[in-house]
């Protein structure tokens, strides 16, 4: 299970390392201590040598100051935008959190509507297919679009008989026109 874990050279992105680390953590089922010592243990050459000498209240104390020491540069910052895909499972709101994230840090303009069509190509293949056919205006109406249809498809799947599912805060009605 240790072995499955990447190790961290001090180069590269750590958000996506910590993210790799995470999931890993999460199906393994480790807790905060056994996070902790993991991650010692998987850092070499410059991570190693920032380790040293270095103790860490708990595992999120670790987390930040490891940001804080290799977290984000720029070209980090454009990667991480550049490999922003919508997950599977991912509901679109998270989705559209971590998008919007990823562009702010890589100094682009999420309201734009550049920024509107690569979160469209960015969805889920299904997803995609159904939203590219609408003329949506805004990442907004994307998600909410989105919830929409996962609604329907969800009831459809299901043969269950429901007027409206609620994804967000807003009721989207459900087998109407």
């Amino acid at each position: 299970a240790i072995s499955s874990v990447r190790e961290f050279h001090g180069k590269g992105d750590a958000y996506a390392w910590l993210s790799c680390f995470g999931k890993l953590a999460g199906l393994y089922d480790w807790s905060p201590n056994d996070c902790l010592r993991v991650a010692e243990s998987r850092l070499t050459d410059a991570a190693q040598r920032w380790l040293q000498n270095k103790e860490f209240a708990d595992w999120h104390n670790f987390t930040q100051q490891f940001l804080r020491r290799f977290g984000e540069t720029t070209e980090t910052a454009i990667a991480r935008y550049e490999n922003c895909f919508q997950e599977l499972g991912e509901s679109p709101q998270h989705f559209r959190d971590r998008f919007t994230y990823a562009a702010t840090r890589a100094g682009y303009d999420e309201n734009s509507r550049v920024m509107l069509n690569e979160f469209i190509k960015r969805l889920d293949p299904k997803l995609f297919q159904v939203v590219i056919l609408k003329q949506l205006d805004s990442i907004e109406e994307v998600v909410s679009f989105c919830n929409y249809y996962l609604g329907i498809t969800a009831a459809n799947d299901k043969g269950t008989r429901i007027r409206s599912v609620k994804f967000t805060d807003d009721l989207y009605p459900v087998g109407e026109s």
